[in-house]
């Protein structure tokens, strides 16, 4: 034995092993520190943009915390520490109770799957079980948690299961009670209810030790600040690329109806790289979700690159056992072919799936069908074409000419003009209304055309600088990754430019508190930091809601569905409300209490949403009659509260007034437009012998629209001929398609209005009543084409004769319109927006010596 040997280890010059290991947990924990700097600046980001919702703010926060935290502990106790975090982050968005009969139905499940009974048992298990959630889910039976945990439960169960009893099938990973719990109830999981298809095999094959996994948490940092990068463009498309199909009138217009949908993949691309970033925090370097999915070349480039976990959930789970099994008993082009078209159905009924788990309804429509028929023929021919050929494979580097890149450019134009065709055809209400944005196609101006070469040579040069970058990237592969060594920290290129990112987004955030915005910016701004902030068609679509029978919006609208997610099943259901079978369709019934829109609403023995009144005029007794729709009936506001209560309370408690005393009778009805109020004013207004009818206005011209539209498809006779007319001659009937007869009617609207506001005025003067037509705001900011509405609708009240009363400006001091809002889901103003109505009303009256 050798001198060396015989001496202790600190003088031969090995540290012990202990030593070692506290070096090396030391020196993760200083590779750490730069990731978790820069996670801090991107919980900021997500604090000040109000990204995705507040529980996902708190739930980033905790995987933040958590990230510091795994640091400090060995490798043993990381997958506890993933599970403890993934059971608070359920705590957080639901609460405890809730998140116990998360888990406790999520564990029976898992636990069915490993039961000490033959596979098929254990299949025909879980088989039954999910039979009895989907009556639960169904509302069949009645479950004892809250469905609100419905779409998450879905999320973590009804594609994770199916691939980890695959793998458990043939073994294909390591398995554990561990292992399974972070497998199914994944910390990002609790805030998506879209979340990537995580394969099994594919997330233990990546999972990294503590030691080793500095580059793995770094390229999740950066996943996480392109994730919130492409959550902000999708804001930013959301509201500036809003056309409203009745609106298009040229090829502009067409194009930007036409590539919106296809571009509101933004969302579920952004929250993908978010959650999968994520994960990347603990260890798991699970691949890239999506890949510059705009610039495929060609239809099975595009499938590969959209969603890249689905395409590999179907190819394990669907696409690669048929195609084996019939490569068997036919050839390999025809086994391709079946294999492909049964994948491709698989995705539209699993798409229905899916919805059943989130939005309770297992939706059948046209579209999804040639959508999917659509894409599933594309990339079928494109895979045929692919095994004819054989892919073309290089030794050397490819050669780059004019030729070929203008072959790349024209192909890759092409492959996004037909996808953006499909996902047109998916996200229309009908064909129709589809094929009339297609006609002003051909309606081409200067402006139109300099669009269009602008976005097609934009899109193709942007191609070819890809394939380039790429190419660059293959050539230096292999090359270390420059970096900065400051002090003993480690700062990567990447990290310095994620700190840069996120502190020119923090930059962008807070600003406007120190430098002054031109307004157009500033409006810019508060779309990318608003979340509750619709675009003007969702909040008429919204608006419309209310009243009206609408498709399912889940499927083409991700924005509107969240509002309508968080919206009450009863929210705008009303019981004092009676239908009717001729125009207007209901009206209000007398003597009720009822909920309605989150408050208690009374109507008294008159049917008024207001407080009791004597038929008879008192002596001495200026009385207003008050026409308007939920605005001016104060849809979710006190009936104490609402403007005109507020008014006249402030009118009879001043001294001094011309009249001894003021009554505001509201005969208001939510969903009431102007002809149905002048129909409201001939039926039961005269009897009151009001010495002023006040007419709310606010959005009349839009309203009116509706009304001839809805008598000319047939919903009732139309209460008056120039609404019949304007029908007629626009063309509409009752097969006409509600988003055509829209813009069909456009060019009518006024001419309607007009006449509906003349037979007000006329019946006013009639009866010696004072009309009066007031202009109140909705609490949203308004755009400059709502703003030239809301200017011809004063001007056509202004040309009927009507007194005009504008306080319109009511909420132009407020910076924040959110806090005036009934509810995140509804725009109506609370009690805080009336008693600003009300004030400005009464200032109104009170100064106008006609009163």
């Amino acid at each position: 034995m050798t001198e060396a040997v015989l001496r202790p280890a600190s003088e031969s010059g090995r540290a012990p092993a202990a030593a070692v290991g506290v070096r090396a947990r030391m020196g993760a924990i200083m590779r750490a520190l730069p990731v978790l700097a820069q996670l801090v600046l991107m919980a900021l980001v997500v604090r000040g943009f109000a990204l995705e919702s507040p529980a996902f703010g708190r739930v980033f926060a905790l995987a933040v915390a958590g990230y510091a935290l795994q640091m400090l502990l060995p490798d043993g106790l990381r997958l506890p520490l993933f599970a403890a975090l993934s059971a608070g982050g359920a705590v957080i968005v639901f609460g405890p109770a809730q998140a116990a009969w998360l888990w406790a139905v999520g564990l029976a499940l898992i636990g069915l799957a490993h039961l000490p009974l033959p596979f098929g048992w254990r299949i025909a298990a879980i088989l039954v079980a999910g039979a009895a959630l989907a009556l639960f889910r169904g509302g069949v039976w009645t479950p004892p948690w809250s469905p609100i945990i419905w779409p998450i439960f879905g999320a973590m169960f009804m594609f994770r299961l199916i691939v980890y009893l695959y793998d458990l099938r043939n073994r294909a990973a390591p398995f554990g009670f561990w292992r399974a719990l972070a497998y199914f109830f994944m910390l990002p999981t609790v805030c998506f209810p879209l979340f990537p298809v995580v394969d099994y095999k594919t997330m233990w094959r990546g999972w990294t030790r503590a030691e080793d996994a500095a580059p793995v948490h770094q390229r999740g940092v950066e996943w996480i600040l392109r994730g919130l990068v492409q959550l902000l463009l999708y804001r930013l498309v959301y509201h500036s690329f809003s056309v409203d199909a009745a609106s298009v009138q040229h090829a502009s217009q067409a194009l930007v109806y036409l590539v919106r949908p296809y571009l509101l993949y933004l969302r579920i691309c952004g929250s993908f790289h978010l959650v999968i970033g994520m994960m990347h925090l603990y260890g798991f370097a699970l691949p890239a979700t999506s890949h510059n999915w705009v610039l495929a070349s060609n239809f099975t480039d595009y499938w590969r690159r959209i969603n890249i976990y689905w395409k590999d959930f179907l190819q394990k789970i669907v696409f690669n056992p048929v195609y084996f099994r019939l490569s068997k008993r036919m050839g390999a082009a025809a086994s391709l072919a079946v294999a492909t078209l049964i994948a491709f159905f698989a995705t539209w009924a699993l798409h229905s799936y899916q919805w059943f788990w989130i939005r309770k309804a297992f939706p059948v429509a046209w579209q999804d069908i040639v959508f999917w028929s659509a894409m599933g023929t594309a990339v079928l021919a494109n895979m045929l074409i692919e095994a004819r050929r054989g892919r073309r494979r290089r030794l050397t580097r490819p050669v780059r000419s004019a030729r070929t890149e203008l072959g790349l450019a024209l192909r890759t134009v092409a492959t996004c003009a037909t996808i953006v065709m499909c996902w047109a055809v998916w996200s229309t209400r009908s064909l129709a209304e589809l094929g009339r944005v297609m006609s002003k196609l051909a309606v081409i101006g200067p402006a139109d055309l300099a669009w269009i070469v602008a976005g097609v040579g934009g899109l193709g040069l942007a191609a070819i600088l890809y394939e380039r970058r790429e190419q660059a990237v293959l050539e230096r592969a292999g090359t270390p990754d420059a970096a900065l060594r400051v002090g003993p920290l480690s700062l990567s290129w990447g990290s310095l430019r994620v700190g840069a990112a996120a502190v020119a987004l923090l930059g962008l955030v807070y600003a406007p508190l120190l430098l002054y915005y031109p307004p157009a910016m500033a409006d810019v701004v508060d779309q990318l930091k608003n979340p509750l902030r619709l675009n003007r068609g969702d909040a008429a679509m919204m608006d419309r809601g209310y009243y009206e029978e609408l498709t399912d919006v889940s499927r083409f609208n991700p924005e509107l569905a969240q509002v309508y997610a968080q919206k009450p099943l009863d929210w705008d259901r009303c019981w004092a409300f009676h239908h009717l079978d001729t125009f207007p369709t209901f009206e209000m019934l007398p003597s009720r209490r009822v909920a309605f829109m989150g408050v208690v609403m009374t109507t008294n023995r008159w049917a008024m949403r207001d407080r009791d009144y004597t038929l008879e005029k008192p002596p001495g007794t200026c009385r207003i009659a008050l026409l308007g729709d939920s605005q001016a009936m104060g849809g979710g506001t006190d009936d104490r509260l609402t403007f005109e209560n507020v008014a006249e309370d402030k009118l009879n408690a001043t001294p001094g007034g011309r009249h001894p005393r003021y009554e505001i009778l509201n005969f208001a009805i939510a969903g009431y437009g102007p002809a149905a109020r002048r129909w409201l004013l001939h039926r039961s207004v005269w009897r009151f012998h009001p010495d002023v009818v006040m007419v709310t206005a606010v959005d009349d011209l839009v309203w009116v629209a509706r009304e001839t539209v809805g008598g000319a498809m047939g919903r009732y006779a139309p209460p008056f001929p120039a609404m019949d007319q304007a029908a007629r001659e626009a063309g509409i009937g009752r097969g006409t398609p509600y988003e055509v007869a829209m813009a069909k009617i456009q060019p009518y609207r006024e001419r309607v209005l007009r006449d509906v506001y003349d037979g007000i005025v006329r019946e006013c003067r009639e009866h010696g009543a004072r009309p009066v037509a007031v202009f109140i705001p909705q609490p949203r900011r308004e755009t400059p084409e709502s703003l030239v509405d809301i200017r011809r609708q004063i001007e056509v009240a202004r040309a009927a004769g009507f007194q005009i009363i504008d306080l319109l400006d009511t909420y132009d001091a407020t910076a924040d319109l959110a806090p005036l809002w009934v509810a995140p889901w509804d725009r109506h103003p609370n009690v805080h927006g009336h008693a600003m109505l009300g004030e400005r009303l009464y200032e109104a009256i009170r100064n106008d010596p006609g009163f």
